[in-house]
Order: structure tokens, then C-alpha cells, then sequence
């Protein structure tokens, strides 16, 4: 072999042995990096929704990013013969921190509340006293007390979408963590959104979801 003696022609061998097993080892190492941080990403993106009203087993779902409310639906084990499925848009995508409520039939839902309900959480304690000065104190101060809370306690809508943070999006009914952080993402990479309809680019929001959105959203 090109003149070498039989010991280098053994050191030659073995050395490719070597190098063709290390390539082996390097393969396999690198493939089982790639599947282990596919599994972590996949265990990251998940949402959890919270099921109630009129259905067979309501309570909290941990899902995938992406699935629709007929398939959430499935998941506790169908609706119930009382409830209404006319009152819910089941081909909507379910939101992260979403509560998705299946009403009976006949049944009033107050919407408002569900926007204002987190705005009222934190209530001054209430101050009481015998003493005519505190009295006359606190009779003074109502009326701005009462202007106070009444500020608070309503978001102003629409909010400008171009503007608007990860928390004020949170804020929007319908719209949860992973929505919200998605629109942030999208308006970073893409710039500023020329309009209202330009929502519709963003992962998970589809015409109906743009037309619920609507009342609280808007570009300015």
C-alpha cells in the first residue's frame, strides 16, 4: 500500500475506524438534540381553556395552539340535549386563558360583566367611624370616590392595535396570552398595521374572530 509497512498500514486502518465510528456517534448525538428540542417546543406551545355551561364534563383543558372549539367540544365528551349550540361560533380557534361558556337554551348571558369583572377585583375597604369630623370627611370625598372607580372600572375601546400592550390586548374579551403575543409578534416583524382588516394576517384570528374583535380593537 503505497510502500507502507504493515505497522503504519494497521495505525492507517485503525485510524479509520476511528473517524468513520466518531462521524457515527456525532450523527446520532446530533439527530437526538434536534428530537429533544422539537419535544420541548411542542411541550412550551400549550394552552389552557376552561370549559363550562351546558356540557357533559366541564373544567380546565390543557390543548395545542390551533384547535377549534368543535374539537374542544369533543374533548369533554360532547354538549349536553339543553344546551344551545347556535350561541357559540364552534369554528372559532380556542384562545390561551380563554373560558368558553355553553349556555342552555332560553338562558341570558349579561355580557358586560365578563368585561368589567376584573376591573372591579381590588375595592377600597370600607371605612366606617362615629366621629362627625371622619363623617364629614368621607361625605365630602364620595362623589370623587364614585368618579375614581367609575374611570377604572371601564377600558376605554377601541384600543389602537399599533399601540396597545401585551396586557391592554390580554384585556380584550376573547383574547388571551398567546393571541395577544401574537399580534405583538406580528406587528414587531411586519411593522405597524395599516388597518383594521390587516388582523386577519395574524395566526389564529380568522374572519369571525376579526368581526367579534371589532367593538375593541381599531387602527388609529
Amino acid at each position: 500500500m503505497f510502500g507502507l509497512t504493515v505497522r503504519q498500514r494497521i495505525a492507517a486502518a485503525v485510524l479509520l475506524i476511528f473517524m468513520a465510528v466518531g462521524g457515527m456517534l456525532y450523527f446520532v448525538s446530533s439527530n437526538k438534540a434536534l428530537s429533544q428540542e422539537y419535544v420541548d417546543d411542542v411541550t412550551i406551545n400549550q394552552i389552557y381553556v376552561d370549559v363550562r355551561g351546558a356540557v357533559v364534563r366541564p373544567g380546565l383543558l390543557c390543548l395545542k395552539p390551533g384547535v377549534r372549539k368543535f374539537e374542544v367540544l369533543k374533548r369533554v365528551g360532547g354538549a349536553l340535549p339543553e344546551a344551545d349550540l347556535t350561541r357559540i361560533n364552534l369554528a372559532e380557534f380556542a384562545e390561551d386563558g380563554e373560558q368558553i361558556y355553553l349556555p342552555k337554551k332560553g338562558e341570558v348571558i349579561e355580557e358586560p360583566k365578563k368585561i368589567t369583572s376584573r376591573k372591579r377585583a381590588n375595592k377600597r375597604p370600607k371605612i366606617t367611624s362615629n366621629s362627625p369630623g371622619i363623617k364629614k370627611v368621607l361625605k365630602t370625598d364620595a362623589p370623587f370616590n364614585k368618579q375614581k372607580s367609575a374611570t377604572r372600572s371601564e377600558p376605554e375601546w377601541p384600543l389602537d392595535i399599533n399601540n396597545a400592550s401585551q396586557t391592554q390586548l390580554e384585556s380584550v374579551p376573547g383574547i388571551g396570552s398567546f393571541l395577544a403575543a401574537k399580534i405583538i409578534e406580528y406587528r414587531n416583524k411586519n411593522g405597524n398595521f395599516k388597518n383594521y382588516e390587516a388582523l386577519d394576517d395574524v395566526h389564529g384570528i380568522g374572519p369571525a374572530k376579526l368581526t367579534k374583535l371589532r367593538p375593541y380593537l381599531c387602527v388609529k
